[in-house]
């Protein structure tokens, strides 16, 4: 069967001073007039501001790990758009107006689940974002155990969080059948996600980062059915993070494509993978580290 794989990972830009992170620093300022729906074409897809992220949009291809080739050419064409044409100019005004020299001043793109953003930074951070600051893109987010919409979500005046997810489709018309999709997220929650968790331990800033984002969003089974070009039905996996797009070999890459397979084609056979819902809650919502663990062992 043929299928595609897509991805829009959001990323926070970070300045750093020294060692030291000093906040997010919103992504319009980077690529002005960009926004949903108003994408800056770059090598490998395109990149657009949503809320203070910068969210990649990377040419789907047949294969995931063609698809994160796209996305990482994407990464740093869009890290030399942003050091190339306005970084010193911009390290300059904003270092300058926290008191700082900013001959130690950089930014990094940085996939991170969540940011709090210093309260002695929270007025400029919001001044400098396009009246955009309180939006949050989510919606429609829907749950495949309560075959419903998520509940609204409402963010601390401080915290931001983004999302890493993944989007799989193909002609097969099954697969616009809400039950197959209900069905094939939940065997994305076993098979998938945590193969993305993969090299996480209780201290890593990954687990607390996706720990206090899933207190907002990205819990288990969060997906939205989608629609592609060419007559192609799909799924957009909404629980991962964006930390997964750093540095995946091939070899996992492949074993992500085959997981999404395996969850499609089991979701269209109607087979439910009956799992324990309180480990899949604690493993995936709670970030409960035995619980991640016992998810990962188990085998189907």
């Amino acid at each position: 069967m043929n299928y595609m794989f897509g991805s829009d990972p959001e990323t926070f830009i970070l300045a750093y001073y020294g060692d030291e992170i000093i906040a997010p620093i919103p992504a319009n300022v980077f690529f002005p007039g960009s926004g949903k729906g108003n994408c800056v074409a770059l090598r490998g897809g395109g990149v657009h501001a949503d809320n203070i992220m910068l969210e990649f949009n990377p040419e789907p291809h047949r294969t995931f790990w063609g698809m994160y080739r796209n996305l990482t050419v994407l990464m740093r064409e869009a890290h030399h758009t942003i050091h190339n044409r306005i970084n010193a100019q911009l390290s300059k005004a904003f270092f300058k107006a926290m008191g700082l020299n900013y001959e130690y001043g950089y930014y990094s793109i940085s996939p991170l689940s969540s940011v709090a953003i210093p309260p002695h930074l929270l007025e400029y951070v919001r001044a400098t974002n396009n009246n955009s600051f309180g939006e949050f893109g989510c919606t429609p987010d829907y749950n495949t155990y309560l075959r419903d919409m998520n509940p609204p979500v409402e963010l601390e005046n401080n915290v931001r969080v983004a999302g890493g997810h993944i989007m799989i489709s193909s002609p097969d018309e099954r697969l616009n059948n809400p039950d197959v999709v209900f069905c094939a997220v939940k065997w994305m929650d076993v098979l998938v996600t945590p193969k993305l968790m993969l090299g996480w331990d209780k201290a890593s800033p990954h687990m607390l980062d996706s720990k206090q984002r899933r207190n907002y969003y990205g819990k288990a089974g969060s997906f939205r059915p989608k629609s592609f070009p060419q007559g192609y039905y799909g799924i957009e996996y909404r629980t991962p993070g964006p930390e997964w797009i750093n540095s995946l070999p091939e070899q996992l890459c492949d074993s992500i494509q085959g997981a999404l397979i395996e969850s499609v084609e089991r979701g269209m056979r109607l087979i439910d993978p009956k799992i324990d819902g309180a480990l899949v809650d604690k493993a995936i919502n709670q970030m409960d580290y035995d619980s991640i663990c016992e998810l990962k062992e188990m085998k189907w």
